[in-house]
């Protein structure tokens, strides 16, 4: 064993230091980056603040976003991610892809500077995979993250919805305009469904600079669930036909509410179908260790004793044979 850190050869520790010291930027970077996006968008949480938030890297946002390129289709992609996440403003786009470009170039800034400093000789091709492997890594986590956050607060919209139309049918049933009481109810769920609350706060923001009806065509593009674009048409129809808004609103959150237990019940049933193959996977195999397994150890052991009985009864047919054999001989020499 050694007893200090000079004992040791600088071939053992220095490749782990190196090891440590990358793993440790690398959770500090994508922390800097997840916090560094939360406060240049934060102003999306709160509608009474006018206009995009600031840059994350001020005139250089939009070269930075264009180091690595994409295509239309790739960036409308992500905007569109961007949009059901919660990051509605014009340049939230141009700075999610800066600072997901950064991190990448600051990790090849570093691979680099590796190999130039020495670190990696004798190992070369370990380490630059492991550099190639890290650097995918980097470049593709916020990505993933994003998706994640997209669809956790898709489902939080659509499990909030039901409760919202409740909340709005009895508001509008007290004596409360549409308007207002799109307002009231974005204020009572604050708590309980936030993200709701950020979209109905923006429904109403864009009612008093616009019409009812551009809010809730905006609202429906912009968080393309199959249940809000239905409201927003349920809605737009109501208001220009003047049917009674009340008893649609209640009809589609029980309608809403009956499909979720639908589509609950339905997942139910195939979970069993989806269940076979891990089954058959997992569980197959050691049922057959257990059951076959001792038939087959049986059937070894009993044709190791059936071939040594063979060899042994051959043995002792050999014996006398070779004795004849072997007096026969003798008597001829005599």
């Amino acid at each position: 064993m050694f007893e200090s850190l000079d004992q040791i050869p600088q071939q053992e520790w220095l490749p782990l230091l190196v090891v440590f010291a990358v793993i440790t930027l690398c959770v500090f970077a994508v922390a800097w980056l997840a916090i560094r996006f939360s406060q240049v968008n934060r102003v999306t949480a709160n509608p009474q603040q006018i206009g995009p938030p600031p840059n994350a890297f001020g005139s250089m946002t939009d070269p930075l976003s264009r180091v690595f390129p994409h295509t239309k289709s790739k960036r409308e992609k992500i905007r569109k991610e961007l949009s059901d996440a919660g990051y509605h403003h014009s340049n939230a786009l141009i700075n999610f892809l800066s600072l997901r470009n950064v991190a990448s170039m600051a990790w090849l800034l570093l691979v680099s500077m590796a190999f130039l400093s020495g670190l990696a000789d004798g190992h070369e091709i370990e380490a630059l995979a492991i550099g190639v492997a890290i650097g995918i890594f980097i470049h593709s986590l916020p990505r993933i993250i994003l998706s994640s956050k997209a669809t956790s607060r898709l489902r939080q919209i659509e499990h909030g919805l039901p409760d919202a139309l409740d909340m709005l049918a009895m508001s509008v049933e007290g004596g409360l305009p549409l308007s207002q009481s799109l307002q009231r109810v974005a204020v009572e769920i604050e708590s309980t469904h936030g993200a709701l609350h950020q979209e109905l706060q923006i429904i109403a923001r864009q009612t008093q600079t616009g019409s009812f009806d551009v809010a809730l065509k905006s609202f429906a593009n912009r968080i393309q669930l199959p249940q809000l674009m239905a409201w927003s048409a349920l809605m737009q129809q109501s208001q220009r036909l003047g049917g009674d808004v009340v008893s649609g609103l209640r009809e589609y959150a029980d309608r809403i509410r009956n499909d979720r237990k639908t589509r609950a019940d339905r997942l139910g049933q195939t979970a069993s179908v989806k269940m076979l193959l891990p089954v058959v996977l997992f569980l197959a195999p050691p049922i057959f260790v257990v059951l076959i397994g001792p038939a087959l150890l049986d059937f070894r052991d009993f044709i190791q004793r059936e071939r040594e009985n063979q060899s042994a009864i051959i043995q002792e047919a050999q014996v006398p044979q070779a004795a004849r054999l072997q007096e026969a001989f003798l008597g001829n020499t005599r």
